[in-house]
């Protein structure tokens, strides 16, 4: 569950999510919108199951 949240949290922070550096950095928001971050890490959790199916076909 916590890493559905980092994952979540660095989609808000760095652009794309997955480069966390300070290149990649976006300005944080004064408030950050909680209610979206619980629904992307909650969505995340519920397709754990098929994530990687999706990203099979994507590919």
């Amino acid at each position: 569950m916590l890493a559905a949240w980092w994952r979540a949290r660095d989609g808000l922070i760095y652009d794309p999510w997955f480069c966390r550096d300070a290149a990649h950095q976006r300005p944080l928001p004064l408030s950050p919108d909680l209610e979206a971050l619980q629904a992307q890490a909650t969505a995340t959790l519920l397709g754990r199951d098929t994530e990687p199916q999706i990203l099979r076909a994507l590919l």
